[in-house]
């Protein structure tokens, strides 16, 4: 095998040992905050583009998402958007209790609740069930 090659496969491999260094323990919450910010997405009936900008936008400039792919990201949001298409009452429920397995520390029910409220205002409608879906999210984090 040419040097080359070897150099190549060592890199790749050390980029997803750190990759996987930098998401180790964050999965749930990963997962807490996009199923967080897809139940208020979703809480109008539809999800609005600025809305779906809008989660990838916070998963990118917070820290403790650093380690996540786009990739990885979007397919979860895609996950959650054909869930509340196809089964939304079903889609709702996973995903508090996604949100309630977390069990996070204070810190980290302030970030997700900061995102949800900055999703909820992505679209510029302020939709009541919006801020009813908060109050869910709230509630199954242990801060409502």
């Amino acid at each position: 095998m040419p040097q080359g090659t070897n150099t190549r496969r060592h890199a790749t491999e050390k980029e997803n040992l750190a990759r996987e260094v930098a998401t180790a323990g964050r999965e749930d919450l990963m997962e807490a905050m996009i199923a967080a910010c897809a139940l208020i997405a979703h809480a109008d009936g539809r999800v609005d583009v600025t809305e779906r900008r809008r989660v990838l936008q916070l998963m990118r400039a917070l820290p403790a998402f650093g380690g996540f792919s786009s990739e990885r990201v979007a397919e979860e949001i895609a996950r959650h958007e054909r869930a509340f298409a196809t089964e939304p009452f079903r889609a709702r429920e996973e995903a508090l209790n996604a949100i309630e397995a977390l069990r996070p520390h204070v810190s980290e029910v302030r970030m997700l609740l900061s995102a949800c409220q900055h999703v909820l205002e992505a679209d510029g409608f302020h939709h009541p069930q919006e801020y009813q879906a908060l109050q869910d999210v709230s509630k199954a984090l242990g801060a409502g």
